[in-house]
């Protein structure tokens, strides 16, 4: 979550029970939003870690079976067009410890960390090379903000609801007051 979220109210329900009851679920997220600058160049970096990673392994690796093609969500040349709105995303632990999960983020971090220092990729970036890399059949749907996944929740409602994306004046006093 980040630091800029302003909630005007308690959360409707427990998240953490409501990922405990859907078990398929790998990823939670309080909405789509258009494509920014800070996961520039990351489908790339994922292409060239599948590349190499099938390469290093001699055969399918963590893919079971194969290297299946990534969704056609994450087919784009440069940027994807649609992307989680970073600032409130929740994780299962298994997901993110899992095999292919573990393997990116080493890959992304220790061989293309460029990213995370010149376009922010850990803002918004990560969530969507996890999901283009390990959930291979991710459909976007019609509409900006749904995807047709069982294994992504949508928390709908929340963002505008609940909590919204701003900068406080009490957090721009601080940040004024420090020199940032």
């Amino acid at each position: 979550m980040d630091t800029d979220i302003v909630f005007s109210k308690r959360m409707p329900y427990d998240l953490g029970l409501r990922l405990a009851r859907r078990p398929q679920v790998a990823i939670a997220h309080t909405g789509l939003n258009n494509a920014t600058q800070c996961e520039r160049g990351v489908l790339q970096a994922v292409r060239r870690f599948r590349q190499s990673h099938v390469a290093s392994v001699g055969g399918p690796g963590d893919f079971g079976g194969g290297v299946p093609r990534m969704s056609p969500w994450c087919e784009h040349d440069d940027s994807i067009p649609t992307i989680f709105y970073g600032n409130f995303v929740a994780y299962r632990t298994s997901f993110m410890r899992s095999p292919g999960v573990l393997a990116l983020s080493r890959h992304l971090f220790y061989r293309e960390g460029h990213g995370y220092f010149e376009t922010r990729w850990g803002d918004q970036a990560s969530p969507m090379a996890y999901v283009c890399h390990t959930l291979n059949d991710v459909k976007l749907g019609a509409r900006l903000g749904t995807i047709a996944d069982e294994r992504i929740l949508h928390l709908h409602g929340l963002r505008r609801d609940v909590f919204s994306h701003r900068r406080s004046k009490v957090m721009k006093k601080l940040l004024i007051k420090k020199g940032s």
